[in-house]
């Protein structure tokens, strides 16, 4: 549990992203030497996942929601402790399952237990459970050079080094820790339970130490095997570092030879009124909003003259298309301005068809023409309990706490289009909230010829707990991934521009009011990611399928050799 607890440390101190290349390599080591590893590995990840996810607690006190205080402390108990729970035992198969598939071989069990991290980081994208917060590249933000390799393959790539680095400096542990148990007591079989191959050599034919006699034979069998352990655990070391080195030297690489080329260049405009989340819900929500950011994009016009603004996550909390005093006012100020505003607002459709109205978390768009953008962006991926209910049967019956803490009196619609807004300088991306953890979601919106990626959301939950840096670190990798500028507007922030090497070029710390801008460029140049994806993950589940075979064709060789 100490190295789960030690594995989160970067995501809660950016600058310590480091330590994330060295602090699950003990789990690695502990799952090859004892049957137990489900449940060391329950204990790392329910470590590592509890101390992730402590900034519920800012959640409190929740009577914004209409929770008093008794209620509010069980609702982020239960949130805090059932995230957790949701994610810690699923991950724990990682090393149960490196446990069962590992060959033996010192230079492919390291790339076992990457594949296997790589194959369960995907599996948290997957139905309403999968919430990919935690994901290992994340925790590395801070660093450039480190994460830019996730423009190959995307940040799975990413956390598939650190992991693969973690591995060999797990086997180097093994090697090195072994060794006395496997010379002194040669006659013990559990030296031959790595399959006679961590124990004797490189090679799978070759004995273990305690094969030979009683492992201190005339021949020096068991002297040889121990140098033969010394030489491969210092290979192994340096096989991390190098893996280590090779991922910042890249990463220096491709920053010092980035080059824009001449693409259209625009000043964004991000607007931070910091109204916080009891307050943005109140009756007249709306006029104070709609007044405090009409001021702050007029100060912002005087001071940057941006081409492109954009507001916060459901600035605007009622239908806005549906209000045309509020619709005629955003207008009148882009007018003013010369501006394309773009306002996070609800937007509500009436389909006669099906005599159902929609509703939908938005993106609008106002033009300097006085024009309001006709097919609004719509948030993909919804917030399970915020946004909607998922199981509502069960919620109700079993969990009623949770199926209250919905905002809305009923469940909001996803979104099934990127939806690009069009300007005049070039397409832009939409996303909301919590549709930037999600890389496929971002890629699609690049592969549809987005220029510039425009992010709205709402993190005034977490007030300014390392949950708005870590939600922020996720539009980084967004903004690597598809080599694309990422335009941030938060309630109570962070609020940023980031650039398509991850820099941040401007930021508006959390709970402060104000605006900042940044010259951004509108651009076509696609990364490798933005054309294969998460091919990576193929490659992975492909090679873990491998060792599988491997094992058993092997156990079954074995087998027929000792009959």
């Amino acid at each position: 549990m100490i190295c789960g607890l030690l594995s989160s440390l970067p995501f809660i101190f950016p600058d310590l992203w480091i330590v994330a290349w060295f602090s699950s390599a003990p789990l690695f080591w502990l799952a090859a030497q004892k049957k137990t590893a489900y449940r060391h590995g329950l204990a790392f990840f329910t470590g590592f996942y509890g101390v992730l996810y402590y900034w519920f607690v800012y959640l409190y006190p929740m009577d914004y929601a209409g929770f008093d205080n008794i209620q509010s402390i069980a609702v982020i108990a239960v949130s805090w402790i059932g995230m957790t729970l949701l994610q810690a035992p699923g991950f724990a198969l990682v090393p149960l399952l490196y446990r069962r598939l590992r060959t033996g071989r010192a230079y492919v069990d390291p790339f076992l237990a990457a594949s296997l991290w790589v194959i369960f980081e995907w599996l948290q994208t997957q139905t309403w459970m999968g919430v990919p917060w935690g994901r290992l590249a994340v925790s590395q933000y801070a660093s450039l050079p480190a994460i830019q390799a996730s423009s190959l393959l995307g940040s799975l790539f990413v956390s598939f080094l650190i992991v693969l680095a973690n591995g060999f400096i797990a086997v180097a542990a093994e090697r090195k820790f072994r060794l006395k148990p496997a010379v002194a007591h040669a006659t013990d079989t559990a030296a031959g339970e790595m399959d006679g191959r961590y124990a004797g050599g490189d090679g799978a034919n070759e004995p273990a130490a305690g094969a030979v006699g009683d492992g201190i034979s005339a021949d020096g069998a068991a002297p040889a095997a121990a140098q033969s352990h010394a030489r491969s655990a210092v290979v192994c070391l340096m096989t991390a570092a190098a893996i280590f080195a090779a991922n910042l030297v890249y990463g220096a690489a491709a920053l010092v030879t980035y080059d824009e080329g001449d693409a259209v260049s625009v000043t964004a405009a991000v607007i931070q009124g910091n109204i916080a989340s009891g307050d943005k819900w109140k009756d007249d929500s709306v006029a104070t909003s709609l007044a405090l950011y009409s001021q702050m994009t007029i100060d912002a016009s005087i001071k940057y003259s941006p081409q492109i603004v954009l507001w916060p996550e459901t600035v605007i909390t009622a239908p806005l298309r549906s209000s045309k005093w509020t619709c005629e006012s955003i207008s009148q100020l882009a007018k003013a301005t010369g501006a394309v505003i773009l306002v996070g607002a609800f937007d509500y459709v009436y389909d006669e068809e099906t005599d159902e109205t929609y509703r939908y978390n938005a993106i609008v768009a106002f033009y300097p023409d006085g024009k309001i953008g006709d097919m609004p962006y719509y948030k993909r991926h919804l917030v399970p309990f915020g946004e909607y209910l998922p199981m509502p049967w069960f919620f109700k019956t079993f969990i009623p706490v949770l199926a209250e803490m919905n905002l809305f009196k009923s469940d909001l619609s996803p979104g099934t289009d990127t939806n690009l807004i069009k300007t005049y300088y070039g397409k832009l991306g939409g996303l909301v909230c919590f549709d930037s953890i999600y890389g496929e979601l971002v890629r699609a919106s690049v592969n549809d010829g987005a220029n510039l990626l425009v992010l709205s959301t709402n993190d005034s939950w977490y007030r300014d707990s390392a949950s708005v840096y870590q939600h922020n670190g996720h539009a980084v990798l967004r903004a690597v991934e598809n080599g694309r500028y990422v335009v941030r507007a938060a309630n109570t922030g962070v609020s940023t521009v980031i650039s398509p090497t991850g820099e941040i070029l401007t930021m508006l710390g959390p709970l402060t009011k104000g605006f900042a801008a940044a010259e951004v460029k509108m651009l076509s140049g696609r990364t490798l990611y933005s054309y294969v994806g998460d091919l990576w993950l193929i490659a992975c589940a492909v090679f873990a399928a491998a060792c599988g075979v491997y094992k058993v064709v092997y156990a079954r060789k074995r087998s027929g050799h000792n009959a």
